[in-house]
C-alpha cells in the first residue's frame, strides 16, 4: 500500500477546499463573526492557486513537505468542528485567525523552499498575512518616537514580508533587541529612580548599595 492509500490521502488542494467550504457553512449561523471569517476565506484562496498546482509527490517526499500536508489536514478539521459547532448552535468560542495566518506563512515558505510554484503569484498572500500599511504605520509611529527603534521596527517587518523558509526565526534576534531598546528608552535615569519614595538601598550590594538594578 502506498503512502497516500495509507494515510487515507487528501490532495492539499481538497484539504484547502474542505476547509472554505466548512468556513462557508459556519458563515451563515455566526453572524456576528461574518467578517472574521470571510477575512479567514480570504486567505485560504489567495494560498489556493499554490496548493492547486503543487507537485503533490514532491511536497509529501520532504519532511517539511510532509508536515505542511498534516497542518492543512489539522486545518480543515478545525474548520470541520467550527461548522458542527454552527450545526449545533452553539456559541463557541473559537479562533481559526491564528491558524489562517499559519497558513499562510507556510504556503509562502514551501513556494520558496519545499515544491516552488512557477506560476503562483506570492504578493497577493503576502499583502493579506502580513499587512504591509498597518506594519508601515507603526514603523512610522516608533520613528517619530525613536529614530533607531523604528529602524529595528521596520526591518522585523521587511523580513517577516519576505518568503524566507524560516521568518520567524530570521526576526528573532532583531526582536529581542527591539524590546531590549524600547526599555532602554523608557527606563528612567538612576538619579530619577533614587529620588522615589518608594526607593530603598540593596544591602545585599555590599560595594554599591545606591545602583539601580533591573528589580
Amino acid at each position: 500500500m502506498d503512502e497516500k492509500a495509507d494515510r487515507g490521502w487528501i490532495s492539499p488542494s481538497g484539504l484547502v477546499q474542505l476547509a472554505r467550504v466548512d468556513l462557508a457553512s459556519a458563515k451563515e449561523v455566526f453572524l456576528s463573526r461574518v467578517d472574521d471569517i470571510d477575512s479567514w476565506i480570504r486567505i485560504l484562496d489567495a494560498g489556493k492557486p499554490y496548493w492547486d498546482n503543487v507537485d503533490e509527490n514532491a511536497l509529501a517526499s520532504s519532511h517539511s513537505g510532509g508536515s505542511a500536508i498534516d497542518f492543512l489536514g489539522a486545518m480543515a478539521k478545525q474548520a470541520e468542528s467550527i461548522r458542527k459547532e454552527a450545526e449545533e448552535s452553539t456559541k463557541g468560542p473559537f479562533s481559526f485567525d491564528s491558524t489562517a495566518k499559519v497558513y499562510g506563512a507556510i504556503t509562502l515558505n514551501a513556494n520558496v523552499s519545499i515544491s516552488p510554484v512557477d506560476e503562483f503569484d506570492p504578493n497577493p498572500l503576502k499583502t493579506i498575512v502580513y499587512n504591509p500599511d498597518r506594519d508601515a504605520e507603526y514603523a512610522k509611529r516608533f520613528e517619530v518616537f525613536d529614530l533607531e527603534l523604528g529602524r529595528l521596527i521596520r526591518q522585523i517587518h521587511e523580513i517577516l514580508s519576505r518568503t524566507t523558509s524560516h521568518p520567524a526565526k530570521s526576526v528573532a534576534p532583531d526582536t529581542r533587541q527591539a524590546y531590549d531598546h524600547l526599555i532602554r528608552i523608557l527606563v528612567p535615569d538612576d538619579d530619577d529612580v533614587r529620588a522615589q519614595s518608594w526607593w530603598k538601598p540593596n544591602p545585599e550590594e555590599k560595594e554599591n548599595p545606591n545602583q539601580v538594578t533591573r528589580r
